[in-house]
């Protein structure tokens, strides 16, 4: 058996070598992203003691019991169905628009390197992995393309990452506890919020709860299969968003530390079968970064997250100024409207939580110390909740980014949930009381915190406006006219475009700059322009045809020009 398992790691070990040079000397094919997969799970199978097929029956028993099978199956679907019935194509951001074109449109592996930046070109605000557009693209394959399947291609994430939570959460606490902390996930507003947009946060997240999971397993019970899938997911989250980026500095000082601690050469294998298990996943796109084109830090310039740091050596007076006056502003936005949130997908500028969640999960955040027995899992859900907090909402520009602490976010309703069953385990031998108390807190905070987020929908369609009106500008263009070829006056990329392919999908339209939209203007079809900035180019392009003809359509930041 040793000798089969040795060649597994043998032949995986090749693949992975041959998919990272081909990378290198510029050769890449179709089928490398299908041996790059292969020589994953080569890799695991390398690494387990018994028959595979054992193996994997034996995990499967351990990850889920039959008796909790239709608990978690309630619970999972109670918070997809939360955040279904509060999705709504009232409430758009073009980012999800811009991204979910990107991926509608991702090509075959043949058009585009795999492990490339995308979207390629440098077509968006910076590029990413290509991972997140890829799956995307598979979802809308199945279910096609509207503005609704584009928010519910996340939910399979959010499927996932409510699987995650309550197993991590059964592991370091109980079944109840687990129970209680999916019902805090469900409702939590912001949460809810974010997870009701078509944005690709929720990825890293998801890999994020993946790495915990295995992390704990790992920690119960070392050994070299657990090491190893503790090294690919910590690859995974190399793969999405960079909110989880900061996850491979974590786990090289929690083994550092368990390797000072436990002085025992097994922890030092199990540090290196993680690393090769990591550099397996993360390989092919370090090399390509190295060899092609940089991009895996490019959106950390963006945002300035090294600005601080760098200012901290030149001026260090005025940096820790700022330091500590955003610090104040950021705790103030925990529970202060009109601090907080960013990009325009920021909850309504209201506070993070509502008064009684943040006290809820201020004591479950204390109380995490004494009801979570695993020293280092608690240490790393207290590290990553105040270090996202404070590199996401101090540290980047522009500051107080919601968006930013999204991978916490699960953190937040562990820490609640704790506190629930506290409060219930506390009651346990007042049985009417212990019902009481519970369902009135569960009631209060469920309540509470949809209010809380259709208070923070109320005030996004108040003040971002923009998004909305193009949508309606579109359905009242397909409405008056869905014959005509549509050409709109403005510059490449603008996001009226990417709004329209949901509602279009079928129909290409002509974007561009207005003096390229003027200089191949349509004298012999029948028109309509859509024009940008209209005060100063609605007479340009009456003069161009004086047959057309201004539309008063009441789009204030348009003019519809149609013959």
């Amino acid at each position: 058996m040793k000798i089969k398992l040795t060649l597994f790691l043998i032949l995986s070990t090749f693949l992975a070598l041959f998919v990272n040079s081909q990378i290198v000397t510029h050769q890449y094919s179709s089928t490398l992203p299908y041996l790059w997969v292969i020589a994953q799970l080569l890799f695991v199978i390398s690494l387990t003691s018994n028959n595979i097929f054992f193996s994997i029956k034996s995990f499967i028993h351990k990850l889920i019991t039959k008796k909790e099978v239709l608990i978690v199956l309630l619970l999972v679907a109670g918070v997809l169905l939360i955040r279904g019935l509060l999705l709504s194509d009232q409430r758009i951001h073009r980012d999800e628009f811009i991204s979910g074109k990107f991926s509608a449109q991702y090509n075959t592996f043949d058009n585009l390197n795999f492990f490339a930046g995308y979207p390629p070109n440098k077509g968006w605000v910076s590029q990413f992995p290509s991972m997140y557009f890829f799956l995307q693209s598979k979802f809308f394959e199945v279910f096609g393309v509207d503005v609704m399947t584009l928010k519910y291609s996340i939910f399979p994430y959010i499927a996932i990452l409510s699987l995650l939570l309550y197993l991590f959460t059964r592991n370091i606490a109980n079944r109840q506890t687990a129970f209680f902390v999916l019902i805090a996930h469900a409702f939590l507003a912001v949460s809810i919020y974010f997870d009701t947009f078509g944005l690709h946060f929720i990825s890293s997240t998801t890999s994020f709860m993946l790495f915990l999971y295995i992390l704990e397993c790992f920690i119960s019970k070392p050994d070299n299969l657990r090491a190893g899938l503790l090294g690919l997911a910590t690859g995974y989250n190399y793969l999405f968003y960079l909110s989880s980026y900061f996850v491979f500095p974590l786990v090289i000082i929690i083994f550092l530390v368990l390797i000072i601690y436990k002085r025992s050469i097994s922890w030092v294998k199990y540090l290196l079968i993680l690393t090769a298990g990591f550099y397996l996943i993360v390989g092919p796109f370090l090399m390509f970064n190295f060899f092609e084109q940089w991009y895996i830090t490019e959106r950390f310039k963006q945002v300035n997250s090294l600005s601080i740091p760098a200012q901290i050596l030149s001026d260090p007076g005025a940096a820790l100024s700022l330091v500590s006056a955003r610090t104040s502003d950021s705790v103030r936005a925990l529970i202060t409207n009109d601090i907080g949130g960013s990009g325009d997908y920021d909850f309504g500028h209201l506070a993070l939580f509502n008064r009684f969640t943040l006290l809820l999960f201020v004591l479950g955040f204390i109380g995490l110390w004494r009801f979570v027995k695993q020293q280092i899992i608690k240490s790393v859900i207290t590290v990553v909740i105040l270090g996202t907090f404070f590199g996401a909402m101090v540290m980047t520009d522009p500051p107080f980014a919601y968006h930013r602490f999204t991978i916490s976010f699960p953190l937040v309703s562990i820490c609640i949930g704790l506190f629930f069953n506290a409060i219930y385990n506390f009651f346990k031998n007042i049985k009417i009381l212990q019902f009481v108390l519970i369902s009135l807190l569960l009631l209060i905070y469920s309540y509470g915190n949809i209010q809380y987020v259709q208070k923070a929908y109320a005030q996004d369609i108040q003040n971002h406006q923009e998004d909305l009106q193009d949508l309606k500008l579109i359905k009242y263009l397909d409405k008056n006219y869905s014959d005509r070829k549509l050409y709109v006056a403005a510059f490449p990329g603008y996001a009226l475009d990417y709004i329209y392919y949901f509602v279009k999908p079928d129909q290409k339209i002509v974007v561009d700059y207005h003096v390229n939209v003027l200089h191949d203007f349509k004298y012999d079809e029948k028109y309509v322009y859509v024009i940008v900035f209209p005060d100063q180019f609605d007479e340009v392009f009456l003069e161009k045809d004086p047959n057309g003809k201004i539309i008063n359509s009441g789009f204030k930041k348009y003019s519809i020009f149609a013959n």
